[in-house]
């Protein structure tokens, strides 16, 4: 992807996040907090349907620093836009969504025998709510940047499809390992509210409950789909550039540590293998995988023989740092910070007989998003120490070999 095209995606992602703040950020919690800030519903939907534009001007002007291929880099910015937007705003105001009954019926003061059933279904809905409205806006993404794409072609026309030619990147590899981990955490996590918590709480989980709950693992498994895609391109390419020692380590790990997560889910939430999520997502995996492979042998892209500049190390680590975040939250992250925030004290109170914690919930809501902004920030921290390792290992591939990188 181009460098261009990346810090138009995160720059629309920021723009995106700071349209959606009126009608997430400011009017979903206004409805039923009384010390916020209140927004009526008409100027809200006016700044929803803004916000549209968001992923439509980046794709635009991704298009008009890389003309030659205006929809895809169109699609590629929009998709960029969406997934930032998503973590600063969408997620959370999703996690504070899923909890709206319970911090309407604490205030309230309602029985404790109504309370305990609002937070088991608070606590399934945080499981799949926050992942599902997420995922929504990224598959809008790309179809709206795309649309600017074609808007700027049509506009100013290009000068044709020349072939593309791209660079390998560790970024898929990097990320479906830390995607182990997280799915390591996910599905322990998963299955401890699933056989202790909800059963605790009087509520065990009905089936329906248990295949919302796999969401989070659907979104990991999307996450790998479009991973493994991504390495299988770049091994594709390396096999025909005759690096096929290298092609080969590419395609073993891809696959391994995808199956590596599938034996964490059926080691740690056994019951996720049984919902259908789970099964779309492997189906889904091997499809992009082997979809991306069949295409990239047939499509006009190749090795760019040309060194890297510091400028694509440094659109390169930033993009790792928003694919490492951007799974880690989808994947059960932001279900973790809401249901940590916003629920678990109750869930500590009920479950142990003490008291109601005197919790302020305008704090709690807030608190949620500043810890997705702090994981937005956290993009750049992980950009940063990605440069640190690569860019020493760069001045020595340029210095000792120059011709092969």
């Amino acid at each position: 992807m181009r460098t261009s095209t990346i810090l138009l995606g995160v720059l629309g992602g920021v723009a995106l996040a700071a349209a959606l703040a009126g009608p997430l950020y400011v009017a979903l919690p206004g409805r039923y907090l009384a010390d916020w800030s209140y927004l009526e519903t008409q100027p809200a939907l006016l700044l929803l349907m803004i916000s549209l534009l968001a992923p439509v001007a980046a794709g635009a002007l991704a298009a008009l620093f890389w003309p030659d291929e205006p929809v895809r880099t169109g699609a590629g910015a929009g998709l960029l836009v969406a997934i930032m937007g998503s973590l600063l705003m969408v997620l959370p105001a999703a996690a504070v969504e899923s909890s709206s009954e319970v911090t309407i019926l604490v205030m309230s003061r309602v029985e404790e025998a109504q309370l305990r059933a609002a937070v088991a279904r608070a606590i399934v809905s945080a499981t799949w709510l926050p992942m599902a409205a997420s995922l929504a806006v990224i598959a809008v993404g790309p179809a709206l940047g795309a649309v600017g794409g074609v808007c700027y072609d049509l506009a100013m026309g290009g000068p044709g499809n020349p072939t593309r030619q791209v660079h390998i990147s560790a970024t898929p590899l990097v990320a479906l390992a830390m995607g182990t981990v997280v799915a390591g955490v996910h599905f322990a996590g998963m299955n401890y509210l699933d056989t202790q918590i909800l059963v605790r709480l009087g509520h065990p989980p009905t089936p329906l409950d248990q295949v919302k709950m796999s969401a989070g693992g659907g979104a990991l498994g999307l996450c790998c789909a479009i991973l493994m895609a991504w390495a299988m391109r770049d091994a594709v390419l390396m096999f025909g550039g005759e690096r096929r020692m290298r092609a080969f380590l590419w395609v073993v790990l891809a696959t391994a540590l995808p199956l590596a997560m599938l034996g964490e889910a059926v080691a740690l939430h056994p019951a996720s293998i049984f919902s259908p999520i789970t099964w779309i997502a492997v189906v889904t995996c091997l499809a992009a995988a082997a979809t991306s492979a069949f295409l990239t042998s047939r499509a006009d892209i190749e090795l760019d023989p040309e060194p890297r500049h510091f400028g694509h190390l440094t659109s390169e680590s930033i993009l790792g740092g928003l694919v490492l975040v951007a799974q880690a939250l989808l994947a059960g992250g932001s279900t973790a910070v809401g249901i940590t925030l916003m629920l678990w004290p109750y869930v500590t109170a009920l479950i142990g007989g003490s008291a109601l914690p005197d919790l302020t919930a305008e704090w709690l809501v807030s608190s949620v998003f500043r810890v997705h902004w702090a994981a937005g920030a956290g993009i750049f921290l992980l950009a940063g120490g990605w440069l640190c390792v690569n860019v020493p290992l760069w001045i020595i591939r340029r210095t000792v070999k120059p011709r092969e990188y």
